[in-house]
C-alpha cells in the first residue's frame, strides 16, 4: 500500500502494527552510464517489489529522493542537502507518521552517504517514541553475505556505479543505462585502514570526495561485470530480507 494513494478514511482503518517503509535515496552522479537518480531509483524499485509481494502487509511512505551528497558536488547534476536539514526533514516525516498511531518503521536507505545521518535519525525518533520499533536498513548491508557470492572483480573496489549498482539498474530499468565502459582505476594510493567498499567496511574513515577517490571518473568498481541476471538475483535477496523484517516486526506484536 502507498501512503499517498489512500484516503484519510482508508488510512484510519489500517492496523497500526503494519510496518511503515520510508525510502531515502540520492540524486548524484553515477558515472557516464547511470542516471543521476540511480540511488533513489534502486530504493523505490525495491519497495515497489516489496509492495507487490506483500500488499496490505506494508505501508510505503513517499520517498525522500534527495539526500546527503556533498562528496559528489564536483560532478555536474548532483543535488545535496546538509546533514542537519536532512535529519530534521526525515525525522519530521517519521514523527508525523507515528503520531497517527503506527508502531513499526523501517528507514530504508539506498545511498551510503546517508547512512551516518540515518543512524542519528533512528536514534532521535526511537528515543522520542519508546513504544515504537525503528529499523534502519541499508540494502547492501542487509544482504552482504549473498552479495559477496555474486560480486566479481577486486574486493574492496566496488562502492559506486560499479558491478552491483549497475546490475540492479540493468534489471530494474534497463532503458536508463547508457553505454557501459570500463571505469578508470581508483585512486588506491591511500592507507590500508581507509580502504573499503559496499561489502568491505573501512576500519577507519578518511574523508575523500568521490572525485578524489575515483581519479575523476565518478565510478568505483567495474560496471562491465554487471548483468541483468545478477540484478534480478540481488533484488530477490533484498525482498526476501525485507519480508523477513516485516514478519518479525508484526509477529512480535
Amino acid at each position: 500500500m502507498k501512503w499517498q494513494d489512500l484516503t484519510t478514511r482508508e488510512l484510519e482503518a489500517i492496523d497500526r502494527a503494519t510496518p511503515l517503509f520510508l525510502s531515502i535515496g540520492a540524486v548524484e552522479q553515477h558515472g557516464p552510464h547511470l542516471p543521476l537518480a540511480t540511488d533513489s531509483l534502486i530504493g523505490a524499485y525495491f519497495l515497489e517489489e516489496l509492495d507487490r509481494k506483500l500488499g496490505d502487509k506494508v505501508l510505503i511512505l513517499p520517498q525522500v529522493s534527495v539526500g546527503c551528497s556533498h562528496h559528489h558536488m564536483d560532478f555536474s547534476g548532483t543535488l545535496s542537502v546538509s546533514h542537519a536539514a536532512f535529519q530534521a526533514y526525515v525525522a519530521a516525516i517519521l514523527h508525523s507518521a507515528l503520531a497517527h498511531g503506527f508502531k513499526n518503521v523501517v528507514l530504508f536507505n539506498s545511498h551510503a552517504g546517508n547512512q551516518a545521518v540515518a543512524n542519528l535519525i533512528a536514534e532521535e525518533v526511537g528515543s522520542t517514541h519508546p513504544g515504537c520499533r525503528i529499523v534502519l536498513a541499508g540494502w547492501w548491508l542487509l544482504v552482504g553475505p549473498e552479495l559477496r557470492k555474486l560480486r566479481e572483480g577486486v574486493v574492496g573496489l566496488d562502492s559506486h556505479a560499479g558491478d552491483l549498482e549497475t546490475s540492479i539498474v540493468l534489471h530494474a530499468a534497463p532503458d536508463a543505462v547508457r553505454e557501459i565502459v570500463p571505469g578508470a582505476p581508483l585512486c588506491t594510493h591511500t592507507f590500508d585502514w581507509a580502504s573499503g567498499d559496499l561489502l568491505k567496511g573501512e576500519r577507519a574513515t578518511l574523508y575523500r570526495s568521490m572525485h578524489e577517490r575515483t581519479c575523476g571518473s565518478g565510478v568505483a568498481g567495474d560496471p562491465t561485470l554487471a548483468t541483468a541476471a545478477k540484478g534480478e538475483a540481488i533484488t530477490g535477496y533484498v525482498i526476501e530480507a525485507l519480508a523477513d523484517i516485516v514478519t518479525d516486526l508484526t509477529g512480535a506484536e
